[in-house]
């Protein structure tokens, strides 16, 4: 016998069904987010662990903060940001942000790594607030043992510095992008232009163009910065005015040291390998300290990690460019000054040299500052997520 159904129990069967497919379909995306959730937790722990393996073999006392940048993740490039800090101990601080969706955390009192849902971008994830101290514990800074030139007690010397083609360190200051050059010996961080930062608190490398304006070194055509040379007055009138040419229009001087800037020019007709150039270098000094300056030529050769860039020479510097975050085909001034040209100064060509030019010439400016050895950060120091400076 042949069971009819009347039309409203037809509805009923057909509104049970699809409640019941739909409950399937919730059931199935609840358990695939489930799986998500565990993945990133596990993905975390992978890298926390192989941390805490590298602190080991690296024989390390102190402490240590890894990033994605570092050497043991090879393989695990799609994992997401992270800031994880191992003590001497093996104690560990984690923050990750996996598949642009999970913040997963650790803290010290706390025996495992957890999701926090509280925490929905990548900024809100990586919000461990740092000092320059912290800062010297990175990974990817390089240690600075090329101790040569005038006066190396100077806490303006280096004392570590980042290297390669997009390394982690980005910051913003005065609603501005720079990029930490290096750490000094006085826990003063040298950092540069880099451009506008995004309403979001961002740094996109696409447009930034490092320069806030095409200007001449010395209009008189000579090439000593404390003649002075005419960038040199231009800056100090930014200096004290506190407004570097209406583009950083206030210049929080508070967080900012003025500085003491190796002014020494450089022969050419030799070869000068980084030692010489860096001796060459702080072979002078500026005669006043002002809050804004320009890069030293070593600093462009530092922060390279191809192999080619070993000496200083029109020909063979343009392997400096590569795998260099200050590389810019806007040919920037240097503010070292020839020896040999006296009308010549420094600058980086289009292809990346390290060439002497007229310095009558327009150059394109970018500024140098030095923030002061107190200030604190929160940030991973990615284009993403860069450091921003504490109140």
């Amino acid at each position: 016998m042949k069971l009819k159904l009347s039309a409203p129990e037809v509805i009923s069967v057909i509104v049970l069904v699809l409640i019941g497919v739909l409950l399937a379909i919730s059931a199935g995306l609840d358990y695939h987010e489930e799986r998500k959730r565990i993945e990133a937790i596990d993905l975390a722990y992978s890298i926390m662990e192989a941390g805490k393996l590298a602190h080991m073999n690296m024989k390390k006392q102190d402490t240590v903060t890894f990033t994605e940048e570092s050497y043991f993740d090879g393989n695990m490039s799609d994992h997401g940001p992270y800031l994880l800090t191992i003590d001497k101990y093996q104690n560990t601080i984690m923050e990750m942000w996996v598949n642009h969706k999970y913040c997963v955390t650790k803290q010290n009192n706390q025996s495992e790594l957890i999701l926090d849902d509280t925490k929905k971008t990548e900024r809100e994830c990586l919000t461990k607030q740092s000092n320059v101290t912290d800062l010297l514990s990175h990974y990817d800074l390089v240690e600075d043992t090329e101790k040569t030139g005038l006066n190396m007690e100077n806490t303006f010397a280096s004392k570590k510095y980042f290297t390669g083609e997009d390394p982690s360190n980005y910051l913003i200051f005065a609603d501005h992008c720079f990029r930490i050059v290096h750490i000094t010996e006085g826990n003063y961080l040298k950092i540069v232009y880099e451009g506008l930062a995004s309403p979001d608190k961002t740094c996109s490398v696409t447009t930034t163009s490092g320069s806030v304006d095409d200007l001449a070194f010395d209009e008189a055509n000579t090439n000593y910065w404390d003649q002075p040379a005419t960038l040199r007055n231009v800056m100090e009138i930014w200096s004290n005015d506190k407004n570097i040419n209406n583009v950083i229009q206030t210049l929080d001087t508070s967080k900012l040291v003025p500085a003491i800037w190796y002014i020494g020019e450089l022969t050419e007709d030799k070869d000068l390998t980084l030692q010489e150039v860096i001796a060459a270098e702080r072979a002078k000094v500026s005669d006043k300290q002002l809050y804004v300056g320009l890069l030293n030529i070593s600093d462009y050769m530092k922060a390279t990690n191809h192999i080619d860039c070993v000496t200083l020479n029109a020909e063979k510097t343009s392997a400096c460019r590569l795998e260099n975050y200050l590389y810019k085909t806007n040919t920037p001034w240097f503010i070292n000054g020839s020896e040999t040209q006296k009308t010549n100064v420094y600058w980086m060509g289009k292809q990346g040299q390290i060439i002497s030019h007229n310095s009558s010439d327009l150059g394109s400016v970018r500024p140098v500052l030095y923030l002061r050895n107190d200030v604190t950060f929160i940030g991973s120091g990615r284009a993403t997520s860069p450091y921003l400076i504490g109140a």
